[in-house]
């Protein structure tokens, strides 16, 4: 394919040869007709699959004045999640700091050498490597008025691989997380909490003690019920809070003011919610 002016001017990483700029309009398009923020964020997992990263993220790090809220989504392994927010990794992950302070897509390794990191931020770098998270980019957004968020893509692949990768990408990566965070805003991130959720008691007992860590199998001695009750309660729930899993479950239930567990704190920010500080 002949070279273009830009890519004689900046060379061939631009990415134009590898995602056409008429993709990004359909995106847009479809986005349009969005209703809700699930909608959205549907377009939005299949859009980064069919740029090859594996999992994403979208998080607002400072929520709208007035609402208080922080919203969060990620495919991110489950078990993973629940370790960062048990551990409230984000108050000392560096590259969420950093991308307060960045307009331009950028890959982790920009927020500096791992060496000049203090040690809880190098054990949180090192525990996501556990779980597949080797490499990464983000896409700082800003606006509209106090609004922070960041666009978070992931691979497997070797930094230096992954480096090389997310130059073909950021431009296109830029557009589709400015487009996604304006019709998000527009919305509001509010909707995406299921609403009017009923738990029945023993409902709330079970998930109370799964937030504080029981295994199917306390819960049922502790309940004096069998463990197939306690699969059911749990199975229940789960329909109700519109969640595949039971760590979803508690996510969801924390917000919505639920359950209490004595093992959980205040303030803890999770898989897919609006967090109200």
């Amino acid at each position: 394919m002949p070279r273009n002016k830009i890519q004689e001017s900046f060379g061939d990483d631009v990415g134009l040869e590898h995602y056409s700029f008429h993709t990004v309009d359909d995106y847009v398009r479809a986005i349009d007709t969005a209703k809700t923020p699930q909608d959205i964020l549907n377009l939005l997992k299949a859009e980064i699959n069919d740029l090859g990263f594996e999992r994403f993220s979208y998080q607002v790090l400072e929520p709208p004045t007035g609402k208080q809220k922080k919203y969060y989504i990620s495919t991110f392994p489950s078990e993973w999640i629940k370790r960062y927010n048990e551990n409230r990794y984000i108050s000392v992950d560096i590259r969420d700091h950093y991308a307060m302070r960045k307009y331009c897509p950028f890959t982790w390794n920009e927020a500096g050498p791992t060496s000049a990191f203090t040690p809880a931020q190098q054990q949180v770098i090192l525990e996501a490597t556990d779980f597949g998270i080797r490499a990464g980019g983000m896409v700082p957004i800003h606006g509209p008025g106090p609004i922070r968020a960041v666009l978070t893509v992931t691979s497997h692949l070797p930094t230096e691989e992954f480096e090389r990768f997310f130059v073909t990408k950021r431009h296109v990566l830029h557009l589709i997380a400015a487009y996604t965070h304006e019709k998000l805003t527009q919305i509001g991130f509010h909707e995406v909490l299921p609403r009017n959720v009923k738990l029945s008691p023993r409902e709330v007992e079970t998930l109370t003690r799964v937030a504080e860590g029981a295994t199917t199998e306390m819960i049922a001695a502790k309940l004096s019920i069998s463990s197939e009750t306690v699969t059911t309660y749990i199975k229940n729930i789960s329909e109700k809070l519109g969640t595949s899993n039971r760590t979803q479950a508690v996510a969801i239930a924390l917000q919505l003011g639920l359950i209490f567990p004595k093992a959980r704190t205040e303030g803890q920010e999770t898989s897919f919610i609006c967090n109200k500080k």
